[in-house]
């Protein structure tokens, strides 16, 4: 279910990237985003305790269900040192601390990806339902 947003619901910055004003960003002076990067609402980066650096062309929004006519989103947490590749789309529930995303990589929606993984390049992990 696709639909446009709102005008302003997203800050859109001079490399690119589109960061939703509901999604949830702590400690920014240490998140790095890659260009063309979006932040989807409820999405969450921490970046409080050590640097986040999402790269160029990354999705990073929660994972939503459709239930009863009405689209509701679920918080995606990200953990510590992780790294999210260029072309990645991230829809899961949670992803640990540790944990390295490769280039071209999707992330199904309620994916709960554990601690100190590694996901390669062009892998689909599929969604949890």
């Amino acid at each position: 279910m696709s639909r446009r947003p709102a005008k302003g619901e997203y800050i859109e910055t001079d490399t690119g990237n589109k960061v939703a004003r509901k999604a949830i960003l702590v400690g920014t002076q240490n998140i790095m985003l890659g260009g063309k990067s979006v932040i989807q609402p409820e999405a969450m980066i921490r970046g409080d305790l050590v640097r986040s650096q999402p790269s160029s062309g990354s999705l990073l929004r929660p994972p939503g269900r459709l239930f009863k006519g009405v689209y509701s989103h679920m918080p995606l947490r990200m953990g510590d040192h992780v790294f999210v590749g260029e072309r990645t789309a991230v829809r899961a529930a949670s992803i640990g601390s540790h944990v390295h995303i490769g280039h071209n990589v999707v992330i199904g929606e309620f994916a709960i990806i554990k601690d100190y993984v590694k996901i390669l390049d062009n892998t689909v992990v599929p969604p949890t339902w």
